[in-house]
């Protein structure tokens, strides 16, 4: 009987320990994916997150974060571009900001370290801004510098 409750309990820890991590192999291979970052739904995990966004700034501070999470849904009746003030601060890790258009074609904006205005292009139709990360820890902060002439959607999760 003894044996038996063992073999219970170390059966319980092996499922606890394997399914219950916040991590999945799937979002730690998101990063070098662009199918994945094209991919309409999110799929990431942050140890710490603290920070808002909404449809003109994000602001984050964070660790742990693998996988993409959508900041923006731009829709736009013509090309154009959007510009961004774009602050991103690394303490480990990788992140980057990217572009996915309506066809799913994935344009990395920003990588790594970098405090400078960017212009982002805008195809016609749904463009889709989105965080990407590989176990990063720091701090982010992006503005949309001209959002009139865009309907703008905030992920404000």
């Amino acid at each position: 009987m003894k044996v038996r409750i063992k073999i219970i309990v170390l059966i319980l820890l092996i499922g606890i320990v394997t399914g219950c991590s916040p991590l999945n192999s799937y979002q730690a291979g998101i990063y070098d994916d662009d199918a994945k970052i094209a991919n309409q739904g999110d799929s990431y995990t942050f140890g710490n997150r603290l920070g808002s966004i909404n449809e003109t700034s994000l602001h984050l501070e964070f660790s742990g974060f693998y996988g993409k999470q959508t900041a923006w849904t731009i829709e736009a009746n013509e090309n154009g571009i959007v510009w961004m003030d774009v602050e991103i601060a690394l303490d480990s890790g990788k992140f980057k900001l990217c572009r996915v258009d309506a066809d799913h074609r994935v344009d990395v904006i920003a990588e790594g370290e970098i405090d400078k205005v960017i212009q982002a292009e805008v195809t016609r139709g749904k463009n889709t801004f989105v965080i990407v990360g590989k176990n990063a820890k720091g701090e982010v902060e992006i503005g949309i510098l001209n959002p009139s002439g865009f309907t703008i959607e905030a992920n404000k999760d």
